[in-house]
């Protein structure tokens, strides 16, 4: 059997997305923080195994 991670996570969105960093970054800003995130996770869980 194959084993297969689902990662759930708003979509990065400016003004929609770690909003409450928007005091120190722009909503654009914290949207690609959100995706920046979100590829470091993808990169990060490529290939493994989780049992």
């Amino acid at each position: 059997m194959e084993t297969a991670l689902i990662l759930m996570s708003k979509a990065p969105v400016a003004g929609r997305t770690k909003t409450r960093l928007e005091g120190r970054f722009s909503a654009e800003e914290c949207a690609k923080i959100h995706l920046t995130c979100l590829r470091d996770l993808h990169n990060n869980l490529k290939g493994e195994i989780i049992q």
